[in-house]
């Protein structure tokens, strides 16, 4: 008699599908484009600009990095985002759920293939900006392999957050929307009125994230009308928040994606 296949071993079949899925498909041309573009305008613009790209290792890194948590956004907010919204929307589930696939094994395969496609995205783009730095200023700042880690925490949060709405939301595309919202523009106006009047959102994953670019800058300045506000992330305590927010928004999605109905 022939035994099923346990839940690893359906995790990784669905894994290796999804990951199929994703490098075989259009999003990922998209942000790889999107971010040879971006490493191009940086790498350009200095130069357009009469000027030279920074000689320090610490700045040069900084340079680049500035728009890192952007495109994490939005690769998530691609890859994501509808990973789990689409099956009850477009009823493929009505497939997939009849087969003795535990559900469990279904959002991990989901959960670790879109995690791994945007930490493969970020770490081309790390290893980018090493090698320029690398031929720039002959060095390669070492704080920017603590960016790196709160870069990985980052992606591990926002992919959480990313299945926390797609588990609850009916839509993929109100998900993706909804996230890309939250995460570039509701999240970053919030903070900014707490800063201005003197609270330090350490809490919010938005605001955690920015250490992956505060790491190496140093601070972050935000005007209000009394003046400029410095607020510097802590590295320890923001990959502390950003941990949280993986384990809790991934635990909630989980939970809904078990319990919801057709």
């Amino acid at each position: 008699m022939n035994q099923l296949p346990s839940d690893s071993a359906q995790a990784i079949v669905a894994t290796r599908y999804e990951m199929l899925k994703y490098l075989r498909g259009k999003k990922l041309i998209l942000v790889s484009g999107l971010i040879l573009l971006v490493l191009t305008l940086l790498s350009l613009a200095p130069y357009l600009l009469g000027e030279s790209l920074p000689s320090d290792p610490n700045a040069f890194a900084a340079y680049y990095l500035t728009f890192l948590t952007s495109l994490i956004i939005i690769a998530i907010t691609l890859f994501g985002s509808d990973s789990l919204a689409s099956e009850f929307e477009h009823r493929t589930g009505l497939l997939i759920f009849t087969r003795p696939v535990k559900r469990e094994s279904l959002f991990a395969a989901k959960f670790l293939a879109s995690f791994t496609v945007t930490l493969l995205v970020v770490l081309v783009f790390y290893i980018v900006v090493f090698l320029l730095s690398y031929l720039v200023t002959g060095t390669v700042d070492s704080d920017i392999f603590t960016s790196l880690g709160l870069a990985v925490l980052y992606v591990l949060a926002v992919t959480g957050l990313g299945f926390m709405l797609s588990a609850f939301l009916s839509r993929g595309a109100t998900a993706a929307i909804l996230l890309f919202a939250l995460m570039m523009l509701i999240l970053p106006i919030v903070e900014t009125v707490m800063m201005m009047g003197g609270i330090n959102p350490w809490f919010s994953i938005h605001y955690a994230g920015e250490a992956v670019y505060i790491s190496i800058s140093g601070s972050m300045q935000v005007p209000t009308g009394m003046g400029v506000v410095d607020y510097n992330p802590e590295p320890a305590k923001s990959a502390l928040v950003l941990f949280a927010w993986a384990i809790i928004t991934t635990s909630l999605a989980l939970f809904q994606f078990k319990r919801r109905q057709l």
